[in-house]
């Protein structure tokens, strides 16, 4: 199972509770727009006055650009859209004859032959937005706000995405995205992060056109999935609220990354918008569903037919692995304590020596990951005072008094009718599974989710997690200094290790200056047939070499070595939105110190998981989904009432 998912499975079976960003609806104004998101009616005996929008294109100020009221939120400029062609420092106005819907977007289309008066004229189509809330200013970071808006359902105001935006991305909180003109204020900073985003957009945009992947999508698809996909990985490119590449490394870095996601991102496109429901019924009728793919693992080692009962059951995940959730008796907006066993069923998909896959019940293990608590790591399942609730879309966690809150807020995408070729496009195997048809229809009630995993303040300035330290031996030798500075010395030059699905990412260490407690790390493709068993070396290995920096973070006696995730890990291991790798000393369930590895997670960050259907990294569904699934694929059909039973 992957990491991405891990928050979710460990919060829903482990302990959880109350926080994070429930989202809001908007609120009514007197200003020409209306709340209750783009389905919003007008009162047939109160007509509106009209609404005057007006403001600035800007990377440079952007002439020639095509700017309208995106009211179908499309990210084309529909011919009964109000729409004006951007003039001379990126000017432009036109008028609404009605009443705005909250979250409804303005959208700049950029073509080619437009000018940017810093930089010339536009070589490469993009797409910008901005809220219609404040049409000051039209840029890339505004962009990457209404995507932030768009990505919630609508559910999110204007401030509050812009928040969630500049917590990510490392801004401070006297920074503006959404009414900064920063070629007028000369902020030299903003201007570069915003020429980083804009080259993003047009090198998104111009990857998807030209991946034979992409074929399907029409050119309104394209224009949507590229914003969508660049602020999913913007990430790679700002952080601190400064940009980590120039412009001219972009097509390197996002591109690389692009490449990389091409059939996700468009299983996400085709699978169309969501919308936000409540959970309440999803949960208390055992219609909310994870299904992910499981890790290789032979049941028969020795191939004498009988199970080796000396790997443990955990061990056993060898086809799909279904996380069934089932809580007759919840309540809106109630704490609950932690969940247990008759909350939650998990079950794998096995083989059988000479019999059909059958679903077997799966005991899940206590501690499955640590968390940071004051300056302790601390096993899930030991936080004292955990719990959860739901609120609307959102199932909100509280790890205890001094932990991090946590939140997961859900869209859910109606596929019903759509092929499930589209939106699982490994659904048939490349026509190895008999019977399989990838053109088969999916019928009514067959919903899948987007997820959004934010994290709230705290005073370790986000959450920190170690992943299973009890289900391996760790990263410095049996024997060896179990510290960060053991693992330091021991990963400089000589030793390397590996990150990643089946450990597809090198690294290694390359410099430590221990009195500022930074330095710098190397890593490099290591994706081999073989995966974790083969041999590798960084002298033989074919992609370019990445350096990134480190730093040591200490909480009390606890030193927690944090760095940015590279490039490389991003582009292998798809959907894995990890925005820091960390390294530190844990003791294991038996006292056992070692040194391993897991995550960091600013506050405030909002982290998109979006459906791409990929079930190797999960995906969250309904009966109707996972059913018709099963069935395509010639699976057995998962035994609901013997697990409620």
């Amino acid at each position: 199972m992957k990491r991405v998912l891990g928050p979710i499975i460990v919060l829903l079976i482990g302990a959880c509770g109350g926080g994070g960003y429930g989202g809001s609806s908007g609120s009514d104004s007197d200003d020409g727009y209306q709340s209750g998101g783009t389905g919003a009616t007008q009162d047939a005996s109160d007509t509106p006055e009209p609404t005057e929008l007006a403001g600035k294109v800007i990377d440079g100020y952007i002439s020639g650009a095509t700017v309208c009221l995106d009211l179908n939120n499309n990210l084309t400029c529909d011919a009964d859209e109000p729409s004006a062609e951007s003039g001379e420092g990126g000017a432009y106005t036109f008028t609404y004859e009605g009443t705005i819907p909250a979250g409804t977007q303005i959208l700049a289309d950029v073509p080619v032959g437009a000018v940017d008066e810093d930089l010339g004229p536009v070589q490469k189509p993009y797409n910008m937005l901005a809220p219609s809330e404040n049409p000051d200013v039209v840029t890339p970071l505004t962009t990457l706000v209404s995507q932030e808006i768009l990505s919630s359902g609508s559910t999110l105001t204007p401030s509050e995405a812009e928040l969630a935006v500049k917590s990510s991305l490392g801004f401070s909180d006297d920074v503006s995205l959404l009414d900064s003109d920063f070629i007028e204020s000369e902020d030299t900073n903003l201007q570069t992060v915003a020429t980083v985003v804009a080259e993003a957009f047009a090198t998104a945009k111009e990857t998807l056109a030209n991946d034979e992947a992409a074929a399907g999508l029409t050119a309104a698809e394209i224009a949507k999935a590229a914003v969508t996909a660049v602020k999913e990985n913007v990430g790679t490119l700002v952080a601190n609220g400064g940009a980590l590449v120039s412009a001219d490394e972009v097509g390197t870095s996002i591109g690389t990354v692009i490449s990389g996601q091409v059939q996700n991102i468009v299983a996400s496109t085709k699978a169309g918008d969501g919308t936000v429901v409540n959970l309440v019924e999803e949960l208390k009728n055992g219609d909310f569903i994870i299904l992910s793919e499981g890790d290789d693992v032979a049941l028969d080692e020795n191939d004498n037919g009988v199970w080796d009962k000396t790997i443990e059951l955990q061990d056993y995940y060898d086809s799909l692995l279904m996380e069934f959730f089932f809580f007759p008796e919840l309540v809106e907006d109630t704490f609950q304590d932690r969940l247990n066993d008759s909350d939650l069923n998990l079950a794998m998909l096995v083989e059988q020596e000479g019999a059909l896959p059958a679903w077997i019940r799966v005991f899940q293990e206590e501690d499955l990951d640590y968390t940071l608590v004051g300056d302790e790591w601390v096993a899930e399942s030991a936080i004292e005072g955990a719990g959860q609730k739901v609120s609307g879309n959102c199932v909100e966690f509280l790890w205890g008094a001094e932990a991090p809150d946590q939140s997961y807020c859900f869209v859910r995408k109606d596929l019903s009718g759509k092929t499930i070729g589209d939106v699982v496009p490994d659904i048939c195997d490349d026509g190895e599974i008999p019977g399989c048809d990838p053109d088969a229809v999916l019928p009514e009630g067959a919903y899948v989710y987007d997820a959004t995993f934010t994290v709230s303040a705290n005073d370790n300035g986000g959450s920190y997690t170690l992943y299973s330290p009890d289900s391996y031996p760790g990263y410095v030798d049996a024997g060896g200094d179990q510290s960060v500075a053991g693992f330091i010395e021991e990963h400089t030059d000589f030793k390397v290790s590996y990150v990643g699905d089946e450990c597809n990412v090198a690294f290694r260490v390359k410099s430590y200056t221990e009195a500022s407690a930074t330095g710098v790390m190397e890593w490099v493709d290591a994706t081999r047939d073989d995966g974790c068993g083969g041999a590798f070396s960084f002298d033989n290995a074919t992609g370019k070499v990445e350096t990134t920096k480190f730093d040591i973070e200490t909480f009390g006696d606890t030193e927690i070595l944090k760095v940015k995730t590279p490039l490389v890990y991003q582009a292998n291991n798809t959907g894995d939105t990890t925005p820091y790798l960390i390294f530190s000393a844990a003791s294991d369930a038996d006292g056992v110190v070692g040194v391993f590895y897991g995550d960091f997670v600013p506050s405030g960050t909002r982290i998109s998981l979006p459906f791409t259907g990929d079930t190797e990294f999960g995906v969250f569904a309904s009966r109707v989904f996972v059913d018709f699934a099963l069935e395509s694929t010639g699976l057995p059909a998962f035994p609901y009432d013997t697990f409620l039973e």
